[in-house]
């Protein structure tokens, strides 16, 4: 999960470039009419059932992009890939990156293919607001997480204006965009490229629909890559009683994985010395400083290495978060923080300060994210369980608790649930193993509960990225993508608890 506002500022360099997806007139999936959409990029649009209980009812449309395989006389077939969120493009992951992701190896023999799942970018999208203006008027004012009393009540009551407006404007799609149903797609899309198992890469959020694709279709499973996977029963259920009581976003321990790796980064910062410009005596009490000077003062302009930032306490607190998920770029970060501390040092508190610009383009990537999660996971009902579990969860994990849990506070009063998701069992045996891999100090999923889905996943193997950062893809390991290349073109699995190192470290010169 990964709001996107323009308030997270310190993960500015490291967001997607979205280019605009070629408009293509949707075809039945089982028909894909590809059609060149730039330099080695082909599109196509595909029509498929928005209820797959419904086969000829109503048709929605996905957008796919793919990159055919550079070797056409070795082929082997179709890479499906998903970047994550829940929410994000699969379709610009591919038009961006086609070119970088897995190794040279794999795009000579495969096709590499993105599509947008339902209810995301250029397909049939989940839009709550009628403009992009319209959309920064109502979402613009709201803080990243809120912060006191006054805050959470806003906060609480836009959110449950935010479902009101997407069940307004959606209708019935709301009820057809669990991960189920996006594997279900999935499974018309290999046939359409008729390949007689699927073949597979999910990052992050997309690990989670592997693992989806793999309850309903164990049979029909050739090769899947699970990287940064989240614990599948703590998404959707929780794993006993107490765990009910408790919004999703806070189950899946994600706010314990950021604070694991927050104190990687400040350790990390205070041993690299003069390499790390935020490094400190103390480093940590110096970023604890910080947050405290910035809930006094307030909302600072920092004049900083990527330009002018707006950030405020819950600002730098999402941003982190953002930012830890990739090693490389910590050296700017801690020049950032540097800048923001300089800031925040000569602001007298309540001083003004200038807002952001609004977007002028529709982004729906956070409607798109609520829309899937919440219709597919259970949750509290009472609006006002957020606050004491944000309590309870910051104390368990200092600054990213709060955030976490306030993250999934629109599920309390979400207007609609999927009757066709999948709770399992997540433990069925595939027709061919899986290959899990897993960061020890990724920010975002807990390596304990990547560990645990290996131990409970039949013919799963676990392939250890030892190192900060959230994939393989943030933070590059030739020893990973080796292995990934093995097992992708020939199904070959790395040896039982195999380590691998990153290229490179945090604060480390580059070569």
């Amino acid at each position: 999960m990964k709001p996107r506002t323009a308030r997270a500022c310190l993960v500015a360099l490291l967001a997607l470039a979205a280019a605009p997806t070629a408009a293509v007139a949707a075809t039945p999936a089982r028909q894909l009419e590809w059609r060149s959409c730039g330099e080695r990029r082909e599109c196509a649009a595909a029509r498929v059932p928005l209820d797959h209980d419904q086969p000829r009812g109503r048709m929605i449309s996905l957008a796919l992009v793919r990159v055919p395989a550079s070797d056409p006389s070795r082929r082997i077939g179709t890479v499906f890939v998903n970047p994550g969120g829940p929410g994000s493009s699969g379709a610009d992951f591919v038009r961006d990156f086609g070119d970088d992701l897995l190794t040279p190896a794999v795009r000579a023999r495969f096709d590499l293919v993105g599509f947008d799942p339902r209810g995301v970018g250029a397909s049939t999208p989940v839009r709550c607001f009628a403009s992009a203006e319209e959309q920064q008027t109502f979402l613009a004012p709201l803080p990243e997480f809120p912060v006191g009393r006054d805050e959470k009540r806003r906060f609480r009551r836009a959110m449950g204006e935010l479902g009101r407006r997407c069940r307004e404007r959606n209708g019935d799609l709301l009820e057809h965009l669990s991960t189920a149903n996006v594997a279900r797609d999935l499974d018309l899309l290999r046939r359409a490229v008729a390949d007689r198992r699927l073949t597979f890469a999910g990052y992050s959020y997309g690990a989670l629909l592997g693992l989806t694709y793999a309850g309903l279709y164990p049979e029909r499973v050739r090769a899947l890559m699970l990287d940064g996977p989240v614990d599948p029963v703590a998404w959707f259920t929780g794993r006993g009683p107490l765990d009910r009581r408790l919004p999703f976003s806070v189950r899946v321990g994600s706010h314990l994985a950021s604070s694991d790796a927050l104190g990687v980064f400040l350790d990390r910062c205070q041993a690299a010395g003069e390499d790390c410009a935020f490094a400190a005596f103390d480093t940590r009490a110096r970023f604890d400083a910080l947050l405290v000077r910035l809930l006094e003062v307030g909302p600072v302009t920092a004049d900083t290495p990527v330009g002018p930032l707006t950030v405020g306490y819950a600002d730098v607190i999402e941003a982190m978060r953002g930012s830890l998920t990739v090693p490389q770029e910590w050296a700017l970060v801690a020049e950032i923080l540097v800048a923001v501390e300089r800031a925040a040092r000569a602001r007298a508190p309540g001083a003004a300060t200038a807002s952001a610009a609004p977007a002028n383009t529709y982004d729906n990537e956070d409607e798109a994210q609520l829309a899937i999660a919440c219709s597919e996971t259970d949750n509290p009902r009472n609006p006002h369980r957020w606050a004491p579990v944000a309590r309870l969860a910051d104390r368990q994990a200092p600054y990213f608790g709060a955030l976490w849990t306030f993250l999934s506070q629109a599920c309390a009063t979400w207007p609609a649930r999927d009757s066709d998701r999948y709770l399992g069992p997540f433990d069925r045996p595939t027709a061919a193993p899986v290959l899990l891999v897993g960061t020890t100090h990724d920010p975002l999923v807990p390596f304990s509960g990547v560990e645990r889905l290996a131990r409970e996943l039949p013919n799963a193997t676990l392939l250890t990225l030892d190192s900060p950062g959230h994939l393989e893809t943030n933070v590059s390991s030739a020893c990973v993508r080796r292995a990934v290349e093995r097992y992708l073109i020939a199904a070959t699995l790395p040896p039982p608890a195999t380590v691998c190192a990153p290229d490179t470290q945090p604060f480390e010169p580059p070569s």
